[in-house]
């Protein structure tokens, strides 16, 4: 069983419940038995320029927007990155991530096709945008940098 949590930080990550104690007739059956390892935490980090940006766009429209961060099948490389404004979350299916009072969400299954990665905010001659970087489950992507193809 895990919860959910929210750091300052900017990291996204999930942490183990205790499971409740067995009774004492059990409890000795099921130490001989092996126990799960807990799966590696999910981590999905959030840069000062990405919380700073959010914070700025929220502040010339007067708002408090999340940026919700969802990866789709598409694009040119077999999946996609789409970023977009809004005011809703799932509490049983997304995370929320806060860093300098900006709030990501990410969906538990994006969270997996992202995990390791920082979400920033790259100004360009070409353009500014937000960003997933450093993506370790990327075998490749697009020059948009929006597409990406998933190491297997």
């Amino acid at each position: 069983m895990h919860t959910q949590t929210l750091r300052e930080t900017g990291r996204a990550e999930t942490q183990p419940q205790p499971e409740p104690s067995p009774p004492a007739s059990t409890a000795a059956a099921s130490a001989e038995e092996p126990t799960e390892t807990p799966a590696a935490e999910p981590s999905f980090w959030v840069s000062d320029s990405a919380a700073n940006q959010l914070n700025a766009i929220n502040a010339k429209s007067n708002t408090t927007k999340k940026l919700r961060v969802t990866v789709e099948s598409g694009g040119c490389h077999g999946f996609q990155y789409k970023m977009e404004l809004t005011d809703e979350y799932d509490p049983a299916e997304d995370i929320l991530i806060t860093k300098n009072n900006a709030t990501i969400v990410i969906d538990t299954t994006s969270l997996d096709f992202v995990n390791g990665s920082t979400l920033d905010y790259v100004e360009e001659l070409i353009g500014s945008s937000f960003q997933v970087t450093d993506n370790p489950r990327a075998e490749s992507s697009c020059g948009c940098k929006t597409s990406f193809n998933v190491k297997f």
